[in-house]
């Protein structure tokens, strides 16, 4: 039960860093395509492990960071013109 434990925390780590990552960028760049893309990646990443917990833990993640994202990126567009 361990190995499985330590396994999905393992998972739950990578989903995290990647998305700060993912995050992080966005912020440097700008660019909202590449932000879902990089996010459809990930959640696809999931979808082919079969792995339904992660895969719904990564689609909510999206949903849950995607207010956050529109709202930076038209602050982004404001800034600009």
């Amino acid at each position: 039960m361990q190995k499985k434990i330590d396994k999905t925390h393992k998972e739950i780590t990578h989903i995290q860093n990647t998305i700060w990552a993912i995050y992080k960028s966005f912020l440097e760049d700008h660019d909202i395509k590449e932000y879902d893309r990089k996010m459809g990646e990930l959640m696809e990443e999931y979808r082919i492990k079969k792995d339904e917990a992660l895969f719904s833990f990564c689609k909510c993640q999206f949903i849950s960071w995607e207010h956050i994202i529109r709202g930076f990126a038209e602050m982004f567009r404001q800034h600009r013109d």
